[in-house]
């Protein structure tokens, strides 16, 4: 039973398999895909439409690739780049061209930060020559002394390679001298240059008002530099003295220009004249040694305004000091302290002179001092005369250095006649030995014929530049 079902499954299976073949085949061989035919179109239209997707074909083929068989790059996508590239080279020519130009000179700037042997690695340079450049400049310049934003002055060249070649450097030491850096055979070296200087002379007269010196200085057209020039120089001529009225001056002074017509430096005081006491003092600005003095007419050397203190001459005509300036044990007391001053030996009568030129503020009789006199020469320098016999000068008389004010003697508390002779600086006691000028410095033989032949210079400037009142007026040499 059970083998007549399984036949009978096998057979049905095998008709189910076979109906489906059949309907497959069926289907296929119904359907026919629509023909296109060479008679709907003509043969020749045929061929041209293959040719022409031939040709296409090639060509895109053609473009992907280069002639050496490497990826090319798409026409528009080169067009670009060569607009970009074309555009970009004359920057980098401006850049270059900006940097150094083609004149070989350049004035550069330090940047803060920055030294000079970055700024000129920063122009292209060579970094060897610019080292040997800066080893020569720092021989004669200190490179420290280089600040930001000084300007330096540089000289280069191309050689045939194309490399650029540092010549030459300027860098200003100060308003007169610059320091050059030039390459030679085996490297660079370096040389102090005087830098061209315009002077330009000038003159101002007027009246200086005692109350208000440097404000009637400037009424009269003077600049403040050479006003306060001018007051020290004046100080010589007066040497401590004191009047109310009106001091009539004239000044010589010069002014420096640099080649781009900028004032440099300060101004030059030459000459100075005041009418003093009905007489016409003169003195000159000249350079002895390593600094300038105060001369006279005669060749006298008048540096108190460059020393600060008063130059005095020795109050008796012979110095022979029996006590000196500081502690001691004193004769009538026998205790030890300070003595203030110096003692001189000296007979009753002998004549005492003023150390300087100035105003007795004191002449009478005072504490053990005895007959005292003091005498101010200058704001800050007083001198003290004591135990004298007699007094020839009253407070408030102008005195003339070497002008007899007394006679010595043995006033107040003293053990026998000599002269207590003092310094004071301020108010304060000083040593006396430090300031008495033994010899008065006279110029002679070479210095004074250098002298004289600067005083005619001076002299014929000033018949050339008279001024007609307080009016400043100029001359250029």
């Amino acid at each position: 039973m059970n083998g007549v079902i399984a036949k009978r499954s096998n057979y049905l299976s095998i008709l189910l398999l076979s109906a489906a073949i059949s309907i497959a085949v069926t289907e296929y061989v119904s359907y026919v895909p629509p023909r296109v035919g060479v008679e709907d179109f003509g043969e020749e239209d045929v061929l041209a439409g293959e040719d022409e997707v031939i040709e296409k074909v090639q060509r895109d083929e053609s473009a992907t690739k280069s002639t050496d068989g490497r990826v090319a790059i798409a026409p528009e996508l080169e067009q670009e780049a060569a607009l970009a590239q074309e555009k970009e080279e004359p920057k980098v020519a401006e850049q270059k061209a900006k940097a150094f130009p083609a004149s070989g000179q350049l004035a550069i700037k330090i940047n803060k930060g920055g030294t000079l042997s970055t700024e000129l690695t920063k122009l292209g340079f060579n970094k060897t020559d610019v080292h040997k450049a800066t080893s020569a400049l720092a021989k004669a310049y200190d490179l420290r002394n280089i600040k930001v934003g000084q300007e330096v002055v540089v000289n280069g060249s191309e050689d045939p390679t194309g490399e650029l070649k540092l010549t030459s450097l300027e860098i200003a030491q100060n308003y007169r001298h610059k320091i050059v850096v030039t390459r030679k055979k085996n490297g660079f070296s370096a040389a102090k240059v005087e830098m061209p200087i315009k002077k330009v002379i000038r003159t101002v007269s007027g009246k200086l008002l005692p109350s208000e010196p440097a404000q009637s200085l400037k009424r009269c057209g003077m600049k403040a530099a050479i006003s306060r020039e001018t007051l020290r120089g004046l100080s010589n001529i007066l040497l401590g003295r004191q009047s109310r009225q009106p001091l009539e001056f004239e000044v010589l002074y010069r002014d420096l220009y640099d080649e781009k017509g900028n004032c440099v430096g300060n101004p030059e005081l030459l000459y100075i004249s005041a009418l003093v006491e009905g007489k016409i003092k003169r003195i000159y600005n000249y350079k002895v040694g390593e600094k300038n003095e105060y001369i006279d007419a005669n060749g006298l050397v008048l540096n108190q305004a460059n020393s600060g203190r008063a130059q005095l001459i020795p109050p008796l005509s012979a110095m022979h000091i029996t006590s000196h300036y500081g502690v001691r044990r004193h004769p009538i007391s026998g205790r030890y302290k300070r003595h203030t001053g110096i003692d001189l030996s000296a007979r009753v009568g002998t004549p005492v002179k003023a150390a300087s030129a100035g105003v007795v503020q004191k002449a009478n009789m005072w504490s053990g001092y005895g007959r005292y006199v003091r005498i101010r020469h200058t704001p800050r320098i007083s001198t003290a005369y004591g135990h004298l016999s007699r007094i020839v000068v009253r407070p408030g008389q102008q005195v003339s250095q070497g002008q007899i004010i007394g006679y010595t003697g043995a006033s107040g508390y003293t053990s026998g006649p000599h002269l207590h002779y003092e310094v004071l600086r301020d108010g304060t006691q000083i040593n006396p030995l430090t300031t008495i000028k033994r010899e008065p410095y006279r110029l002679t033989g070479k210095a004074l014929i250098e002298f004289n032949q600067f005083k005619k210079e001076i002299n014929l400037q000033l018949v050339g530049l008279h001024p007609a009142g307080p009016k400043k007026q100029e001359a250029k040499i």
